[in-house]
């Protein structure tokens, strides 16, 4: 049986009766798996904004390549 206790004058990042702190452990895990699941959502996001056409993505103020650029009304020389 593990007993995980708080004493003041432990070491920090372990415990007083295993020695070992799984905390240190599972908080770069799961900073990773938040940092990952932001990403997929900002990616997903991002990948639903560039397939709106291009006038709806011009009122919202989202940027549009270079390559889709609506066509100016100057004459070309």
């Amino acid at each position: 049986m593990t007993t995980i206790s708080v004493t003041h004058g432990a070491r920090p990042g372990r415990t007083a009766t295993t020695g070992f702190n799984y905390a240190t452990l599972t908080r770069p895990v799961l900073r990773l798996t938040r940092f990952i699941q932001t990403e997929i959502t900002r990616r997903r996001t991002e990948r639903m904004l560039e397939g709106l056409p291009f006038d709806i993505r011009k009122d919202i103020g989202w940027p549009a390549p270079d390559q889709q650029k609506a066509p100016s009304s100057a004459p070309r020389r």
